[in-house]
């Protein structure tokens, strides 16, 4: 008798919480639809919104391709002003990498005939300046995984063009600061100074996208 006492109990149980589980799901579908009608009024208010460099499927080497030629305009007197511009802005996000004499390493970057080229010898972006220094640029944009001994190789392709390895740098562009070079990237060099001392990261959406539009896009004439 006790036995099927609980077995009633348990299918009354059992029952309620069907019940409760189909009132459940109505809130749901209730929600859903309220939130649908919401979104479907709000979507209406947005303007029109076209990215051409999506609908063109740019990958990293269009992507590379623009900045080289944003940062190869030259003015009427010959200055690279946008080149300037980015090179102040990476002098202002290495302050933290400081030399024995308090001193950032990146505030030895000057500007007086720079070479910019994208992919020769393999490497995205490259920017080389009379031996004085040189700045490879890896960009991962589009979360391309790190090649074996990458940036290895880039490094001794470019000591290869007389570049002592206290002027090279190294910076990265990952579409967010998520994504880091792979160790076996770095090679021989992980343990060096051009990676604790001359490294930079800068992703996409939070440094070149904000360096374009907060102080490239207001000077353009």
């Amino acid at each position: 008798m006790n036995d099927f006492k609980q077995i009633n109990n348990s299918l009354d149980f059992s029952d309620k919480l069907a019940i409760q589980e189909q009132e459940n799901y109505k809130d749901l579908f209730l929600f859903i639809n309220k939130f649908k009608e919401i979104y479907d009024k709000e979507i209406q208010k947005l303007p029109y919104h076209i990215n051409l460099i999506d609908e063109l499927h740019a990958n990293e080497n269009a992507h590379s391709r623009i900045l080289e030629k944003l940062l190869k305009q030259k003015n009427y007197n010959g200055k690279f002003e946008i080149l300037e511009s980015f090179i102040s802005y990476i002098r202002e996000k290495g302050k933290s990498h400081l030399s024995k004499k308090g001193e950032s390493h990146f505030s030895k970057i000057q500007i007086k005939n720079p070479e910019i080229t994208q992919e020769k010898e393999r490497i995205d972006l490259w920017i080389r300046d009379n031996k004085s220094y040189a700045i490879i640029i890896e960009n991962k944009v589009n979360y391309a995984t790190d090649r074996e001994k990458q940036i290895e190789r880039y490094i001794n392709k470019t000591k290869s063009y007389s570049f002592i390895e206290e002027n090279i740098f190294v910076l990265y562009l990952p579409p967010t600061y998520e994504k880091e070079p792979e160790q076996q990237s770095w090679g021989n060099y992980y343990d060096s100074d051009i990676r604790k001392e001359r490294y930079l990261k800068l992703s996409f959406n939070n440094d070149i996208l904000f360096w374009l539009k907060e102080y490239v896009l207001p000077n353009i004439r």
